[in-house]
């Protein structure tokens, strides 16, 4: 709750709420906030999420007169963001076309093609080079090195997460909020072509942005993002054409912000339940508590052969049972995501796969392939040793299906 406050701060901040246009940057931020409602915003995807933000107010700034230092910025922003999160990939590709497309704009300015603003400072070719070579140097300040690249390129394409996980698939447009998303696309598109000349890089940036976007439903608040990013200089630029613009005083900014923190903390207190009894109960409707209990009552031995999307939660609940895979693609990699989804779906036998054959405790969702495949079989039970040579079933309620290894 935290990271989506300063989230939720940082893209009001970046919509212009301290220079005059509050309720425009309010309604910006609100559209945004809504339009995320049911993405999947785990931690360090808002993290990756509030430095986002906070390289695009950089690159927004260093293009007001005297400000180019402020890019100076910029690597160690990458070098915190690359030891975070995988996705510092997209701030670094965010950097090089800002780079790429001021370094041409001198001709584009000669062309007179109107894709330079009048009032927008050219940038020397020697100063870009400097801090593009600063912030590919800083991109490699971590334990990974360059694998940094290779790992957020593989969470990006890999076959694995592509073809099997659903919130790597591209927006169904089945809710509310990606119809709200898209508009605020479309709107913040308007916003551009009012502008007197338009912003090569804003138009690239939304591009790619609704591109990514849209096409992998973890990575929706890039478009969200974006869009705030050019509305706030849209917004920034009708302020700099009138006779006396105004800007909201640092105390009252700052009053705000204490007042919706109390206001958070007041929701938190109020909704988050504080019995531990009460907590699980609630997760019980959708984590397999009531079989993990089993699983510490009954004694059953480890390792855990698990459903991939519980293996986060069964690390943390059952910490002496180890279990064979979790959704941190990252960590696990192709081959053994690849193969976990093959024996799930019954590509492969469970038996071909070592951590199936070497654990002792097997727990799944009563929705996995192997389960749903053993019942609709006409003989269940000669199906049931057939997939699970060795096992038994010990436990079974609306969620979850616990299996361990006969003596």
């Amino acid at each position: 709750m935290v990271l989506r406050a300063l989230f939720a701060t940082a893209t009001f901040i970046l919509a212009g709420g301290r220079r005059a246009n509050v309720w425009l940057a309010i309604v910006v931020t609100v559209l945004a906030q809504v339009g995320l409602v049911g993405s999947l915003f785990t931690p360090n995807i808002l993290c990756s999420a509030i430095l986002f933000v906070l390289e695009l107010d950089v690159l927004a700034r260093s293009r007001e007169p005297g400000r180019e230092k402020v890019l100076y910025w910029m690597p160690l922003l990458i070098a915190v963001w690359v030891n975070l999160d995988w996705r510092f990939l997209i701030g670094v590709a965010a950097f090089c076309l800002f780079c790429a497309v001021r370094a041409i704009e001198p001709y584009l300015e000669q062309r007179k093609w109107g894709l330079v603003l009048p009032d927008r400072p050219l940038m020397t070719r020697s100063f870009l080079g400097l801090i593009a070579c600063a912030t590919g140097i800083a991109s490699l300040v971590s334990p990974n090195f360059y694998h940094s690249y290779v790992t957020a390129w593989q969470n990006i394409f890999g076959a694995s997460l592509l073809e099997n996980s659903i919130s790597m698939k591209s927006l169904t447009f089945r809710e509310p909020q990606h119809y709200l998303l898209l508009l605020l696309a479309m709107g913040t598109f308007f916003l551009i072509g009012k502008q007197r000349a338009r912003d090569l890089f804003q138009v690239l940036l939304l591009a790619g942005a609704v591109c990514l976007g849209f096409a992998l439903g973890t990575e929706t608040w890039i478009v969200a993002v974006a869009s705030v990013a050019v509305a706030g200089e849209f917004l920034a630029w009708r302020r700099s054409n009138k006779a006396d613009p105004q800007r909201i005083s640092g105390a009252t900014f700052g009053v705000g912000i204490a007042i919706s923190a109390v206001i958070i903390i007041i929701v938190a207190a109020t909704v988050i339940p504080s019995n531990r009894e009460v907590l699980l109960g609630r997760m019980a409707t959708h984590l397999p508590v009531r079989a993990s209990d089993f699983i510490r009552d009954q004694h059953l031995p480890g390792p855990i052969y698990n459903e991939i999307g519980w293996g986060g939660f069964l690390a943390w609940y059952l910490p002496d049972h180890p279990v064979a895979i979790d959704e941190r693609y990252e960590l696990y990699g192709e081959t053994k995501t690849a193969d976990y989804h093959k024996v799930t779906q019954w590509m492969v036998a469970p038996s071909s796969d070592s951590d199936f054959a070497s654990a002792n405790t097997v727990i799944l969702s009563a929705e996995n392939g192997l389960i749903r495949g053993v019942e609709i079989f006409p003989n269940p039970e000669e199906m049931f040793r057939t997939t699970f040579p060795g096992f038994r079933q010990v436990y079974k309620d609306e969620l979850a299906v616990v299996l361990t290894k006969q003596p």
